[in-house]
């Protein structure tokens, strides 16, 4: 019994050759192969980063301290990320939680953005802390840590 669907009586086919795509890395351990971490050109991702690290803050999650220098909680928080996130008011709270980050301006590097107080809007009013009278984002691997 021949099975003329199945192209037996056919002369076999070839695939064509495989041929590297140029765009695509050929292995994942090439340099080339990784995507390029530069920071946007106009510093949307650092304005994501702060504003989710503020209302982060003021929702009582600590886990935002790992976006925060240490140097930075020293200076402006009077101590540690978490124990400044523990010591807000429920008040400064609901304003950290309501905060909308504005455009920054780019800083002396190419990894670093800068937010002045003012590019903050503080729908329910400025909170006590962080009293500052600008911050600094910057990149650092793969993560956007507030320096300053």
């Amino acid at each position: 019994m021949l099975l003329a669907g199945c192209g037996a009586g056919e002369a076999a086919q070839t695939m064509p050759p495989l041929t590297p795509e140029p765009e695509l890395p050929l292995f994942a351990s090439d340099p080339a192969a990784s995507p390029q971490t530069e920071p946007a050109a106009d510093g949307g991702k650092a304005r994501k980063a702060l504003q989710r690290v503020l209302r982060g803050a003021g929702a009582g999650r600590t886990k935002v301290c790992a976006q925060v220098a240490p140097a930075f909680a020293r200076a402006r928080l009077g101590g540690t990320c978490a124990a400044w996130i523990a010591s807000l008011t429920p008040e400064d709270g609901a304003r950290l939680r309501a905060v909308k980050v504005g455009p920054p301006a780019p800083g002396t590097r190419a990894d670093t953005w800068i937010f002045q107080a003012a590019d903050l809007g503080w729908p329910l009013g400025a909170p006590a802390s962080p009293a500052a009278d600008r911050y600094v984002m910057r990149l650092k691997g793969a993560r956007w840590t507030l320096t300053g």
